[in-house]
């Protein structure tokens, strides 16, 4: 990816369903973590969750 413009990687993670977070000194609040959280696991395809509750 580093041959890519940031035009180019935006497009690339927004296909690819892709979370990109910019780290600060701002934090996130628990509220909007758990938002974020409830939607990438909605995402994901139910075979993969179980194989994760089995890696646990």
């Amino acid at each position: 990816m580093s041959g890519m413009s940031d035009e180019e990687k935006f497009k690339f993670m927004l296909k690819n369903n892709f979370l990109s977070l910019r780290i600060t000194d701002t934090f996130i609040k628990q509220s909007i973590g758990s938002r974020i959280y409830q939607a990438a696991y909605n995402l994901c395809y139910q075979e993969f969750i179980e194989e994760v509750k089995k890696a646990k």
